[in-house]
């Protein structure tokens, strides 16, 4: 099988990359901004680099549920990503935020389960 998805995949991954870490150079910070909307804000690029991740690491269709998980949780480790980096540039700043950081572990976490468990029963 063709793995025709996976160069977008990195083009996306890259393009989110550069949104993330590179923001100031694309949008204009010097309005006053609270922390929690400067680590808002790098978000769509955690976005982007998600959907970079899970065209890389495409999973088959069926089963749907399996495919959704591991959209759903490669998606998810984009916007945490991105989350991170903007925690860290505001130097931890913004305590919603880290709330936010906790619920996406735990989707990651259950996620990878639903993967697991869809890859062990294909193996049976």
């Amino acid at each position: 099988m063709q793995q025709t998805h996976r160069p977008m995949g990195l083009i996306l991954g890259v393009v989110g990359l550069v949104l993330i870490g590179g923001l100031e150079s694309f949008y204009s910070t010097t309005a006053e901004l609270t922390p929690f909307e400067l680590v808002d804000q790098r978000i769509p690029g955690g976005a982007v680099l998600g959907i970079g991740l899970a065209l890389w690491n495409l999973r088959p269709w069926k089963p749907w549920w399996g495919f959704a998980a591991s959209a759903i949780g490669w998606l998810t480790v984009g916007a945490l990503t991105s989350r991170l980096v903007g925690l860290a540039l505001v130097e931890g700043e913004a305590p919603a935020q880290w709330a936010l950081v906790g619920l996406e572990i735990v989707v990651i976490i259950v996620a990878t389960l639903v993967v697991r468990r869809v890859k062990s029963l294909d193996q049976s």
